[in-house]
């Protein structure tokens, strides 16, 4: 397994495709904060990063978009969209190279907002549940 971050131009034009793909469809359950499209200008812009795990093959499994949020005190790394095959796997191969860059850029903790599924998985490396997520559209 190996991780690949999308840090320059020339890997988000070598990678973003295999990005895409994987989030493709996962996207549509928040589609009311943002598209596919957004999440590829928030990373073409700097502001949104992608990860993306490939095989031994160099097949790509894993895909996710993260931002960097800053509290007060925290750097915190939340993770905007994952998606793959065979998440809950993959996963922990990939979760220890993420963890270890998240680190290396300053974070001291990771976020994410998730469906029940996906919570299943993030549970399964470590995150707890610390509050609800509530919402009203003004």
């Amino acid at each position: 397994m190996r991780a690949v971050f999308l840090n320059s131009r020339e890997l988000i034009d070598q990678h973003w495709w295999s990005v895409a793909h994987l989030l493709d469809g996962r996207i549509d359950q928040v589609s009311d904060e943002y598209t596919l499209q957004d999440l590829a200008a928030m990373v073409e812009a700097g502001t949104a990063f992608a990860g993306l795990a490939l095989d031994d093959e160099g097949a790509p499994v894993l895909a996710m978009v993260f931002r960097f949020v800053h509290y007060p005190r925290a750097q915190t790394v939340h993770i905007m969209a994952m998606g793959g095959s065979h998440l809950a796997e993959v996963a922990v191969t990939f979760w220890r190279q993420f963890t270890q860059w998240a680190k290396e850029s300053g974070a001291t903790r990771i976020e994410a907002c998730a469906l029940p599924a996906m919570t299943r998985v993030l549970r399964s490396l470590g995150f707890e549940h610390r509050y609800n997520h509530l919402r009203i559209e003004v």
